[in-house]
């Protein structure tokens, strides 16, 4: 909205907008089908993808300034019910583009929203390809009732892996002709996907 600056002019910051907080959800609600019946969010799977629809415009406005959110996960997004709009918070972590070749990189990100190019990298060495990586994560969870696209079960004998390690590892069991030595949760409804959708993710 606006910026702060103290009585000496030196700038403190940003003013934004305040989120309604009484009249949203964390989008980690909308995910699974408990949390959506004790937070009353509609089962009707359309609305899901209003959520990823709009949750994708808004990345898609603000990579199209050079910003970059980086730690992007269901926590960090707002979901307003009503419209099924987003808003994303932690806005401080973001990439920003400062203009003439200047930017304010982010420093922090969550493991297993990371994507497995970033392997061994830093936050500030991330842009636009990690925010495509967690958003897809983020909308086959939401259309896979809150199933991680790198949960799966490992051949046996194997040791248990955490969802990060199976992303670096490529253990995606998820597409119509996947090659991963792992094997599909058995919860899942991937299979019930467009097969244009399943070769998207």
């Amino acid at each position: 909205v606006s910026i702060a600056e103290d009585k000496r002019g030196q700038f403190l910051g940003f003013t934004m907008p305040d989120i309604d907080f009484d009249n949203s959800v964390s989008l980690e609600r909308m995910l699974q089908r408990r949390m959506r019946q004790v937070s009353g969010l509609p089962a009707y799977y359309g609305y899901r993808f209003s959520a990823a629809h709009n949750l994708s415009v808004s990345i898609a406005a603000l990579h199209k300034t050079g910003h970059h959110v980086i730690d992007l996960k269901p926590v960090n997004c707002r979901l307003h019910p009503d419209k099924m709009l987003i808003s994303i918070l932690d806005c401080d972590g973001f990439s920003i583009n400062g203009g003439r070749r200047k930017r304010f990189h982010a420093n922090q990100f969550t493991p297993e929203y990371i994507a497995p190019e970033a392997n061994k990298k830093k936050p500030d060495e991330l842009g636009e390809e990690q925010d495509l990586f967690a958003l897809a994560v983020i909308i086959f969870r939401l259309l896979n009732n809150g199933l991680h696209p790198f949960q799966g079960k490992l051949p046996r004998g194997q040791a248990g892996k955490t969802i990060q390690q199976m992303i670096n590892g490529n253990y995606y069991s998820y597409s119509s002709n996947s090659q991963s030595a792992a094997s599909p949760a058995k919860q899942s409804i991937h299979e019930s996907f467009p097969r244009e959708l399943r070769d998207l993710f």
